[in-house]
């Protein structure tokens, strides 16, 4: 039975929860518009709310187990905490949801939207995510037992992220979309590996071999690079932000477009890599190779380590050592 007696309803979409209140069936909320409403704490057990708006609500703490919330939109919802065991959530929209803690034993998460949620530490054990999405999706120390049914991808990177992976074979895998923040992949064989628009912030990916690897548009922010094997490697839009790739073999890399503002590339090979219009202003560079490389319209502005010779050499190649008009702070 429905029980709203420790949830605070003093804020959110008053005029919905007077009408449950008040309604007949109070076991059957589906299609109910509860965004923005805060439940935290709620007795739900057992009630319909599929098809249901609860984006945006506090639901941390509540009891939801064998809940129905198939199609339920619970987008930005906090769920920390919260008892989903034997929930069917099916269908649901669970898109950047908290989910920290919070208990999905035996859940049903097929075809939902996992996107960008947080399940660290959630307990996933013998939970059917058949077909969900699970894109940039935390999964650190997440409980995923044998009874789980996961993607073999998606189990591939709750072990990456909840464990070291150093030294780890991992050649050619398919690590798309995947969060890896805060990973330990140092020393792992990644070569030919596809990180499309995966999050690298802060790994350690130091001495791991890259070699041909996919890391368009990936999230590389302050990662740890030192001594890496890049070579070959896409990096085309990649955001390289303060990482360190010192000593790093880039050579015949495509980091066209990449934004490497403030990287350490000290004694970096970017001999043959092609970064057009790349961003490395306040990229440090000394002892870096640059033979060959591609460096048309490349914005080298207070870049450091640079001889007055090689930064002559790189401004008769198209490099650019002072912000255009359009492109100046001001």
């Amino acid at each position: 039975m429905l029980n709203l007696v420790f949830a605070n309803l003093m804020s959110g979409n008053l005029d919905s929860v007077w009408r449950i209140l008040n309604s007949f069936n109070r076991d059957d909320l589906s299609y109910t518009d509860l965004s923005k409403t805060i439940l935290s704490g709620a007795n739900l057990k057992g009630v319909n709310l599929s098809g249901a708006n609860l984006s945006h609500t506090d639901l941390s703490c509540a009891d939801l187990s064998d809940t129905n919330l198939s199609g339920a939109d619970l987008n930005h919802a906090d769920l920390t905490k919260a008892n989903l065991c034997g929930a069917n959530l099916s269908g649901a929209n669970l898109s950047h949801a908290h989910l920290g803690l919070a208990k999905l034993q035996g859940a049903n998460l097929i075809n939902a939207n996992l996107r960008g949620s947080k399940l660290t530490h959630t307990d996933l054990s013998s939970a059917n995510l058949s077909n969900s999405n699970l894109n940039d999706a935390n999964l650190c120390g997440a409980v995923i037992n044998e009874r789980t049914i996961i993607s073999n991808k998606w189990r591939l990177v709750w072990e990456i992220v909840s464990q070291s992976s150093k030294f780890r074979d991992l050649r050619g895998v398919d690590l798309t979309d995947a969060y890896l923040s805060e990973a330990d992949l140092s020393d792992a064989d990644l070569s030919g590996a596809n990180l499309t628009s995966a999050d690298l912030i802060e790994a350690n990916l130091s001495n791991a071999n890259l070699s041909g690897t996919n890391l368009y548009r990936a999230d590389i922010f302050n990662t740890n690079l030192s001594n890496a094997n890049l070579s070959g490697a896409n990096l085309y839009h990649a955001d390289l932000v303060d990482a360190n790739l010192t000593m790093a073999n880039l050579s015949n890399s495509n980091m066209s477009e990449a934004v490497v503002i403030e990287a350490n590339l000290s004694g970096a090979d970017l001999s043959g890599a092609n970064l057009s219009r790349a961003n490395l202003s306040g990229a440090r560079l000394d002892d870096a190779n640059l033979n060959n490389a591609i460096v048309v319209n490349t914005l080298f502005v207070n870049s450091v380590g640079l001889t007055d010779d090689g930064e002559y050499d790189l401004k008769q190649r198209g490099a650019i050592f002072q912000y255009p008009e359009v492109l100046r702070p001001r």
